[in-house]
């Protein structure tokens, strides 16, 4: 199995992969949009925390930053219904402090919004990581998080995909929805 992968990083795609040069092979890397943001400017040496998914006609690389949104992952996909697809989006819409402080509330409504993600599984999630939830330190959403939640689903209702809506907002902070909306849009825009 592949632990971690350090190198060049060659591109960062829209739709979740980056592509990391190392020993002459560039290898493609799905990531979180947390992990997305952590990486470096292209060109520059890159580190990625690495989950491997063997299927029958695929292999796919899974990254993240560090280890904890690793473990996360792990987590996820340890609950019957959640793939590593799935998970990856779980993981884009909230870093892993925000997932654990959701399953610790039992706030399944939050993990219905991420797109695949039903009543059922988000039921299985809560109930399944409740344990493991406990020990992660705890986190205080803002006002800040449901406003940015908000700017997304706004987005997603304009006709941008959750993952491109859910990277421009992440590099944003406002005090209004309408404030949030507006910058995404000028970053969407470039």
């Amino acid at each position: 199995m592949i632990e971690y992968i350090k190198g060049i990083l060659s591109v960062i795609r829209d739709d979740g992969t980056a592509v990391l040069e190392t020993g002459g092979i560039g290898l493609a890397v799905r990531v979180s949009d947390h992990t997305s943001h952590r990486l470096p400017s292209v060109g520059k040496e890159a580190f990625l925390y690495i989950y491997m998914d063997i299927r029958e006609n695929d292999i796919s690389l899974y990254g993240f930053a560090d280890e904890e949104e690793r473990v996360a992952f792990f987590d996820l996909i340890s609950v019957n219904g959640v793939g590593p697809k799935m998970a990856l989006s779980i993981l884009s819409a909230f870093d892993y402090q925000e997932l654990y402080s959701y399953i610790s509330a039992k706030d399944t409504a939050a993990l219905e919004r991420i797109t695949g993600v039903g009543k059922k599984t988000a039921m299985r999630i809560v109930t399944e990581l409740e344990d493991k939830a406990g020990s992660q330190p705890k986190l205080t959403l803002t006002a800040d998080s449901d406003i940015k939640e908000d700017a997304i689903a706004a987005l997603v209702g304009l006709g941008y995909t959750r993952q491109r809506a859910s990277s421009a907002v992440g590099k944003i902070s406002g005090d209004s929805v309408e404030s949030v909306l507006k910058e995404a849009l000028k970053v969407l825009g470039r």
